[in-house]
């Protein structure tokens, strides 16, 4: 399952006090996100995922991901125990003048779907099955 957010963030939102947006994903493993900070950020915004007080995007950094006009794309593999399983989206932006906004995508994989495909790449690599 694909979930969408758009995160948007007023100037002169600086990282000491940055913006806490809540997403929500349904139960299930994380497998990837997905963050696209537009072009025009340079590098004056920056963006951050935790759960609860951990941060897993950047994994275990005490940073904020930065950039402008890249799609940064993460193997995140966390368990959502929860239905939902709340995320918080920290982010700033240090522009004077404009709004900037962040797109991310989450794919979440019912467990049961994750076991296939592991079992499956675990038994195509002791060649049990082409």
């Amino acid at each position: 399952m694909l979930k969408t957010y758009v995160v948007c963030v007023q100037p002169n939102t600086s990282s000491d006090n940055p913006i806490k947006t809540k997403v929500e994903l349904p139960r299930g493993i994380l497998t990837q996100t997905k963050i696209l900070i537009p072009a025009g950020h340079n590098g004056l915004t920056g963006i951050r995922i935790l759960r609860g007080i951990e941060i897993v995007v950047p994994w275990h950094q005490e940073t904020f991901i930065r950039g402008s006009n890249v799609t940064i794309t993460d193997p995140t593999n966390l368990e959502c125990e929860d239905d939902p399983t709340t995320l918080t989206v920290e982010a700033y932006n240090e522009d004077d003048t404009y709004q900037h906004c962040f797109y991310l995508y989450f794919v979440v994989q019912p467990p049961e779907q994750l076991s296939n495909r592991l079992m499956y790449q675990f038994l195509k690599r002791l060649r049990l099955i082409r």
